[in-house]
């Protein structure tokens, strides 16, 4: 049975993520099941297909669809539209400002993006701004978001968002705006250094060029590091929502892509694994088209094919089908993502020593005694999971009695 045929609402964000003819295959859908319309907003809500949930309904004779349906849409779209327009303005003053503080920024993803690549941000939903920066350009650009009314949403000393930074695993903070309740999320990295390093970071900013939006200069990735950075993004969060699929797809078939050059850096840095697992799925859910240039020994990769085994579609979400709150079958998954055993040794390591947020929100350490925090992880880790062993025999010792 092929994936959401269960669920005609989920179908139909299949229909339109899949086929170029939506009009036609969306109808036939429409006619041939009973949709439960408001379950289908959220839903589209949920995967951020929302505006191209709409723009295909659009294209459909009004009878089809139900009035007050049609309604919400064009409601929603009227006010996604005018909100996707104060982001890139408020994302475009705030590089301006970083520039004139001699901070390079790059805005990675979000309405640019479909304003850089399609001229378009119609396709988009709302949401937050991303913006990178180098680490040694974190807490600059954290003053001057903070004087622009923006403050961290996780309360923090300056040592500690100074660790945070420095020493682990974490890649971005959140600054949210009282005021207009516009989120920033300031990165100095893209995901775990078990997938990418610092040295591969640094490599990244090397592939910056200058674009221009809305007449103003703006540093931004060049379309194969774009690519890679979208499938370090959406394998982190398990490829939780359609929408991050479907703009995947996109870049693949409709831009021009050096994929011997792809190829190439992703296998570099050790990441191979993760640009397979996201081709593999875009063709098993979206029919994406494979580049001739990744070759059948990289798609047929056993690790590959593990990985891609462990994330199953459902309606509601793309999710690893690995406990998430056993940290033992999460480093089994991290394990299969690199190829070599140094590699895989090294981020098992890194797994267990290097801290996260939890870890370092314990404490505020000065710069001098930041080592404590590769103590109090391991110990951390081991009281979580001594307790959550215990609360599990609890349990099944209430449910034998």
């Amino acid at each position: 049975m092929k994936p959401g045929s269960a669920n005609p609402e989920f179908e139909l964000l299949l229909t339109i993520a899949r086929s170029a003819d939506r009009p036609d295959a969306c109808r036939q859908l429409i006619l041939e099941h009973q949709i439960n319309w408001d379950y289908l907003f959220h839903l589209a809500e949920f995967h951020r297909m929302l505006p191209l949930l709409y723009l295909a309904l659009k294209e459909i004779e009004r009878a089809a669809v139900p009035e007050d349906f049609q309604h919400r849409l064009k409601a929603y779209n009227f006010d996604n539209t005018r909100m996707n327009i104060a982001l890139l303005a408020e994302k475009l003053s705030l590089i301006q400002t970083f520039n004139q503080n001699a901070i390079q920024a790059v805005p990675f993803k979000g309405v640019i993006l479909s304003k850089i690549l399609y001229d378009d941000y119609s396709t988009r939903q709302a949401g937050d701004i991303d913006i990178l920066v180098k680490p040694t350009d974190v807490l600059s650009a954290i003053d001057l978001l903070e004087q622009r009314g923006y403050s961290l949403a996780k309360s923090l000393t300056k040592d500690q968002q100074l660790a945070l930074v420095q020493i682990s695993s974490e890649k971005h903070h959140l600054l949210v705006n009282a005021h207009n309740q516009l989120a920033v999320e300031i990165h100095w990295g893209f995901t775990h250094t078990d997938i990418m390093s610092k040295k591969d970071l640094r490599l990244l900013w090397s592939w910056v060029e200058m674009k221009t939006v809305n007449a103003l200069p703006v540093h931004f990735f060049r379309p194969e590091p774009l690519l890679l950075i979208l499938c370090l993004h959406g394998y982190k969060h398990s490829w939780d929502h359609l929408f991050w699929l479907w703009e995947f797809s996109t870049i693949v078939q409709q831009v021009a892509l050096d994929w011997d050059w792809i190829v190439r850096h992703v296998e570099s840095f050790g990441g191979i694994n993760v640009l397979i697992v996201s081709l593999l799925l875009a063709k098993r859910t979206l029919g994406t088209a494979i580049p001739p240039a990744i070759n059948e020994e990289l798609l047929t990769n056993p690790e590959a094919i593990y990985l891609l085994t462990r994330i199953n579609l459902k309606p509601e979400r793309f999710e690893l089908q690995a406990k998430k709150d056993h940290p033992l079958l999460d480093v089994r998954t991290r394990f299969k993502v690199k190829r070599s055993l140094f590699r895989r040794v090294r981020q098992v390591l890194r797994f267990f020593f290097t801290p996260n947020y939890f870890d370092i929100r314990v404490v505020s350490l000065p710069p001098a005694f930041y080592f404590v925090y590769f103590i109090i992880r391991p110990l951390r880790l081991l009281s979580s999971n001594i307790n959550r062993l215990f609360r599990g025999s609890n349990a099944d010792n209430a449910t034998s009695e």
